[in-house]
């Protein structure tokens, strides 16, 4: 691929991803369909104290993130008459927090506040909360019970409205995350299925697996980090794959950037890369095992991950300052080095919200999720653009061998196999230890045809005798192993096989003889012979053998003087 078609090709995917991007915030944001955003209706409370004035800035300080385990918020507001038919229902999101809704007295939903007392972890969760049919004009109450450091207890994903139409601006607002993690995670086991099956034959597939691995990991990093995984998946679970893979992208990623990178071999950046490696692997093993929940430890993960991304940038710009890169590791520099600049600004982004600097709305969450997915799926993409290269060039050497093949193995006149085939196929036939037969053929008058009718028919001459040996012995091996000379190989056959075989030969080289198309006359000389005859167990002997009964057929026929024009002799 050249260079112009390479640009070409990342900017229809960049702006094709940009355009579809801004289509469904148009829809979100721009259309109305029917649900009522609640981020800036809400009266908050945080441990009894109200705030001043929440509408100024409605969540700065509930979305910072500073909160201790037992802290309490609680959000109310009026839900007004939407007048829409079906069921009504309420979405939100919580993080790391127990919860209590109510509708004027009525308790509609309770979760996880056993769990406060234990301390057992808690994780995102976004749901969709079925209101009773008289809902309006009746205050929602929601309490929400931090139970864990840096949890999230904002509001800023609240809407309520028609149940279907809730489901379906959710679906929406996240399609670009959701469609990106179901493709990176389907994309990614499908080509480690296709690198095992495809490793024998292609040196350097093996390599590819930490990229496969990567894809899939994260997707379903996106579908847990953003809680699209609810869906089809519970809270717990969800929570869990999102710390696991999470601390699983850092290793992964820095096994992917030394096979881009193999080249470069700077002792100091292996010494991080390894200790990164290592800090990354204990905390996913202790993570799997319940030991810790990474989400407690936002810091180090920033940290880990911000010194991966430096690393593989700081390897991209060492090793295309070497040269003579190859457009596959060209391609895989390009993917890692986007998905650490789009991943970087991302988690900036999320500091810049945690911080308070950003407030935390669906807008802005919405943006940030996109400005994440950037990086992912474009690594996606490119690996998905490296394995179409990588086999077509693959497939174009393997073309370029099989003619090399054809051209050394075949008969330029016949097109049938030629001595070196025959070999080679024989050798293959000795390691095996299996019986097989020789038949040894002679086309007898290829002189006389070439002394009295040219060279061209004599080679007439020869094609057609090979399409006779081609159709007796199609099943079978057959190979042309000098100019009137041709054997068949059959391998496992009863005596009385081969004998058939012969005369079904000669019957039909008479039925031509008797059609008269040519000017002469077809005749060949025959003999057979079988492994097993041989005292000495070698594919010579056995040749040898069948080319002796052939010449002792080719002095009978010749004493016989059978279908001999006048001059024609078996030679």
């Amino acid at each position: 691929m050249t260079k112009k078609r390479f640009a070409v090709l990342f900017l229809v995917m960049f702006f094709g991803y940009i355009g579809a991007t801004l289509v469904f915030y148009a829809r979100t944001f721009l259309m109305d369909d029917g649900t009522v955003d609640m981020e800036d209706s809400w009266r908050i409370t945080v441990n009894g104290i109200p705030e001043k004035d929440p509408k100024t800035d409605p969540q700065k300080r509930v979305n910072s993130g500073k909160w201790l385990p037992g802290d309490v918020i609680v959000y109310e507001t009026e839900l007004a008459d939407l007048k829409q038919e079906g069921d009504m229902g309420f979405f939100f999101r919580s993080d790391y927090c127990a919860y209590r809704i109510f509708l004027d007295d009525l308790l509609l939903a309770e979760r996880y506040t056993n769990d406060l007392e234990t301390r057992r972890h808690i994780g995102t969760e976004q749901r969709i909360l079925s209101l009773p049919a008289d809902y309006a004009n009746k205050t929602l109450r929601v309490e929400m019970i931090v139970n864990a450091k840096h949890g999230m207890a904002g509001m800023s994903h609240s809407m309520y409205g028609s149940r279907d139409r809730l489901a379906s601006s959710f679906l929406e607002s996240y399609i670009i995350c959701y469609a990106s993690g179901m493709f990176l995670f389907l994309f990614g086991g499908i080509y480690l299925f296709i690198i095992f099956v495809l490793s024998p034959w292609f040196a350097r597939m093996m390599d590819y697996i930490p990229m496969a691995v990567l894809c899939s990991v994260m997707g379903i990093f996106l579908h847990t980090r953003y809680a699209c995984a609810y869906l089809y998946m519970d809270t717990e679970k969800m929570s869990v794959l999102y710390g696991a893979s999470m601390f699983l992208i850092i290793p992964i990623g820095i096994v992917c950037g030394k096979l881009a990178c193999r080249k470069d071999t700077w002792k100091p950046l292996r010494i991080v890369e390894n200790i990164v490696l290592t800090i990354s692997i204990v905390l996913f093993f202790l993570h799997i095992l319940g030991r810790v929940y990474v989400y407690r430890f936002p810091f180090m993960f920033g940290s880990l991950a911000l010194i991966m991304y430096i690393m593989m940038l700081i390897r991209a710009v060492r090793i295309l300052r070497m040269g003579n890169l190859t457009k596959s590791e060209k391609l895989m520099l390009a993917a890692l080095s986007i998905m650490c600049v789009s991943t970087a600004f991302s988690f900036a982004f999320s500091g810049f919200i945690l911080a308070g600097i950003i407030p935390q709305t669906r807008f802005v969450e919405m943006f940030e999720c996109n400005l994440f997915c950037l990086g992912p799926t474009f690594f996606g993409y490119f690996l998905l653009l490296d394995f179409l290269m990588n086999i077509s060039a693959v497939y174009s050497k393997r073309e370029e061998y099989d003619s090399l093949e054809y051209l050394a193995y075949s008969d330029g006149l016949t097109g049938i196999p030629n001595r070196a085939k025959y070999n080679q196929y024989l050798s293959t036939l000795e390691r095996k230890k299996t019986d097989y037969c020789i038949i040894s053929m002679d086309l007898d008058g290829l002189k006389y045809v070439n002394d009295n009718f040219g060279h061209e028919s004599g080679d007439l001459f020869l094609i057609r005798f090979t399409e006779v040996l081609k159709q007796v012995f199609a099943e079978d091996f057959v190979a042309r192993i000098g100019g009137d000379e041709f054997v068949a190989v059959l391998e496992n056959d009863e005596e009385f096989q081969s004998i058939e075989a012969i005369r079904e030969v000669q019957a039909t080289l008479d039925r031509m003889n008797e059609e008269g198309k040519d000017p002469w006359e077809y005749g060949a000389s025959a003999g057979y012979a079988y492994r097993h005859e041989c005292e000495v167990d070698h594919m010579h002997r056995t040749y040898l053998l069948a080319d002796q009964r052939m010449y002792e057929d080719k002095k009978h026929r010749k004493m016989s003087q059978r279908h001999m024009p006048e001059g024609m002799s078996y030679v």
